[in-house]
């Protein structure tokens, strides 16, 4: 019957319009949520059937009666939508541009450091991360971050990637690296008598970090060669300690222009023994290395105008660093920048099949939703780009929300005033005598 079945209709129109205005609701909640894809709710009629007989008819059978069915409201998340990213002064923030979610888990084992038993292995786009009081990356909703160790494969399953875990500090020392290397620039005046002799200087680290500094003194044997050997070593920082040189001598050719023609590579000059220790076997290059310019042989005055070694002091941690393709490094107040971890993205075919949970974070459903996950480093296989020291903002659009709700609140009530009209001719007929 077609007035039961109107109040059937208007009921299920109050239902939909009821969850539309939750799904509004909740997008004008989370409207400063970082990383929120706003809800929709879509419609699609209900058919009910009637089994009524059918006039003849070359378009095919029509039913006599027209049978309300009503409305179905489909609610889904527009996880299609981009939101603006937001500069931050924090390194660890972390936004996506593109296709593509964090890998996240919302339990770990601060004993191993693996993902706790039972634990959830979600994904988000909620990249405000921070590094919490056991050394876990974990973001404002309280999921850890999760990745590969830097310069491994990528896994093909979440399970396969670990939450990224770092000494918690807040004093997180290095210790210093040995200098293995040292380049040398200046010039040895063509003037000089032969018998002549010149120095140079250059800082050297032990691997301790404890700094030192070199003399090498060079002699000019011949018109065009000179030879070079370390003379003595002392310590920067007057803690005492000395050194030793078991030093080698290396002969510097040059041509009539002054150009340095041997050695064309780094040399060893011997070994260096320090009291408290350790030992020093840099190789010398006097050819030119990066910035530092070779050694030549010219007319004027002697000049070092360049000096270049690998070693370290011993340093502290001063923060962390995240490249676009998703390394995340530590950085040392001695200039280290050590590679820690690779954070991929994970993609789906159906991002929509996803399952959302509290936190701002999904579930991947697999074949019965959001299809098989691909793991891939930032901006490879159809991953977005990683955008460090900034954060995705909600996707969510304010302007729109409110017209929606006003149209959401009209049409509620239009539905609640088919009730009321239903009701009303119901109590007619059933006034009838």
């Amino acid at each position: 019957m077609s007035l039961i079945n109107a109040f059937i209709a208007g009921v299920t129109g109050i239902d939909a319009q009821s969850q539309k205005m939750g799904a509004i609701s909740d997008n004008i909640a989370n409207a400063n949520t970082v990383g929120y894809k706003p809800s929709v709710v879509l419609f699609k009629t209900l058919v009910t059937r009637t089994d009524a007989p059918t006039v003849q008819g070359a378009t095919g059978p029509i039913p006599f009666n027209f049978a309300p069915g009503g409305v179905i409201p489909t609610p889904e998340q527009r996880m299609d939508l981009q939101g603006l990213l937001a500069s931050s002064s924090s390194s660890t923030d972390l936004g996506i541009l593109g296709h593509g979610f964090f890998p996240v888990t919302n339990g770990v084992d601060t004993t191993t450091g693996a993902v706790a038993t039972g634990a959830n292995l979600a994904v988000t786009r909620a990249g405000s991360f921070h590094l919490d009081k056991d050394g876990f990356m974990v973001n404002s909703n309280g999921f850890f971050l999760m990745g590969a160790t830097s310069g491994s494969t990528l896994p093909s399953a979440l399970s396969g990637l670990t939450p990224l875990k770092f000494d918690p500090g807040p004093a997180v020392t290095i210790a210093g690296v040995a200098t293995t290397q040292v380049a040398l620039a200046g010039n040895l005046p063509a003037t000089d008598a032969i018998g002549t002799t010149e120095t140079m200087t250059t800082g050297l680290f032990d691997s301790l970090g404890n700094a030192f500094a070199l003399q090498l003194t060079f002699t000019k044997t011949a018109l065009q060669t000179w030879s070079v050997v370390p003379t003595t070593v002392t310590a920067a920082d007057n803690s005492g300690v000395t050194g030793t040189i078991s030093g080698s001598t290396a002969t510097l050719s040059f041509d009539t222009t002054g150009q340095l023609t041997s050695p064309t590579s780094s040399t060893s000059l011997g070994t260096i023994t320090l009291s408290n220790g350790q030992s020093l076997s840099p190789t010398f290059n006097f050819a030119g290395s990066g910035a530092i310019t070779a050694v030549t042989q010219l007319d004027g005055v002697f000049a070092q105008t360049g000096a270049q070694q690998d070693g370290k002091a011993s340093g502290s941690r001063t923060g962390f660093v995240v490249t676009p393709d998703g390394t995340m490094s530590e950085v040392y107040s001695n200039g280290l920048v050590l590679a820690k971890y690779q954070i991929p993205l994970v993609t789906f075919p159906n991002d929509q099949g996803l399952e959302p949970i509290t936190g701002n974070a999904w579930l991947p459903t697999g074949s019965a939703g959001s299809g098989t996950l691909a793991i891939n480093a930032a901006d490879t296989g159809g991953a977005g780009q990683i955008t460090p020291s900034s954060l995705e903002q909600s996707s969510v659009d304010l302007a729109n929300e409110f017209a929606e709700m006003i149209v959401t609140q009209a049409t509620y009530t239009a539905n609640t005033k088919i009730i009321t009209t239903a009701n009303e001719m119901y109590q007619t007929l059933t006034q009838l005598r």
